[in-house]
């Protein structure tokens, strides 16, 4: 049978299946084309989803949160009215440049209560609230048990060999403070709600 993809994921699953080239190869092919097309999953992603918003929801005031695979800051604008300390981390310069830019406006938006608030936290910490960090998921650029939160939302299905899925996992658990909570989500190509959404068809 055949698959039909939009083109970009079609290009990805064409990517992960060849046998040409090396793990570090599409790594580096992936970080490429999200650099290419910055600007437009910027305006394909201008929110977060709702079922990401009830994960996110159980952040608690105060809690400090790393977003991996952070892409425009999504994540951070849903939580930027709680006191956090939010570190997001990816490994595309353009999507950090747009990033930075939305949390300025998101944090732009608060209530002047919660910009006090910030303010105070800010001044007694000499820390900004939040921060974007060039990097990778396999070295993550972090001391040990750091946060109480790790979201990883659409990054583990772009890592194309279990050795770097397995050395993102091990980081993910070194920068986790004890009880800390690892979110993840990965697409699931051949489900329901995927082949709908990206209209694709399976001929038998």
């Amino acid at each position: 049978g055949s698959i039909i993809f939009p083109r970009i994921a079609s290009k990805i699953i064409f990517l992960l299946r060849s046998n040409f080239m090396k793990a570090e190869d599409l790594v580096a092919k992936t970080r490429k084309d999200y650099n290419l097309i910055a600007k437009d999953w910027n305006i394909y992603r201008p929110f977060l989803e709702p079922y990401k918003q009830r994960l996110a929801r159980h952040v608690k005031r105060g809690e400090k949160v790393l977003d991996i695979g952070c892409g425009n800051g999504i994540l951070y604008e849903f939580l930027a009215s709680k006191s956090i300390d939010y570190t997001g981390l990816d490994f595309s310069k353009k999507l950090l440049v747009i990033a930075r830019k939305r949390a300025k406006g998101a944090t732009s938006n608060l209530s002047s209560r919660a910009k006090a608030a910030i303010a105070a936290e800010v001044e007694g910490s000499r820390r900004s609230r939040y921060k974007f960090v060039l990097g990778e998921v396999t070295k993550l650029p972090f001391k040990d048990n750091t946060f109480d939160w790790l979201f990883a939302f659409a990054v583990y299905h772009h890592l194309p060999s279990t050795e770097i899925r397995l050395k993102s996992l091990h980081e993910a658990r070194r920068v986790l403070k004890p009880g800390g909570k690892l979110v993840l989500i990965v697409m699931n190509l051949l489900s329901e709600y995927t082949r709908q959404k990206y209209k694709i068809r399976i001929n038998a």
